[in-house]
């Protein structure tokens, strides 16, 4: 799941949800910056992306992980019925 305390307040949520159906692409300072220099490779690749995240990226990760996670574990199972993509990565 995610830890509550990263989460802001559900009328800010609510907001940055309804900019995110206005605004999809839009890159505003509330949402998190993204920062390739520390894993870029090679070190001077201008390939991966750089700024703050768009409202519809951050929007799908924050339901994901704090609604979608949390019901999968609470639930003991992960349903995959609604999903059409799944990306696994082991290590």
């Amino acid at each position: 799941g995610i830890d509550s305390r990263a989460v802001p307040s559900a009328p800010i949520v609510q907001c940055l949800t309804l900019l995110s159906y206005i605004a999809p692409g839009a890159q505003i300072p509330l949402t998190p910056w993204e920062d390739p220099t520390h894993y870029n490779c090679p070190s001077d690749s201008k390939r991966n992306f750089t700024g703050h995240w768009p409202l519809s990226t951050t929007k799908m990760l924050l339901d994901i992980t704090s609604t979608r996670v949390y019901k999968d574990r609470k639930d003991c199972k992960l349903l995959l019925s609604q999903v059409d993509n799944v990306l696994i990565i082991a290590g």
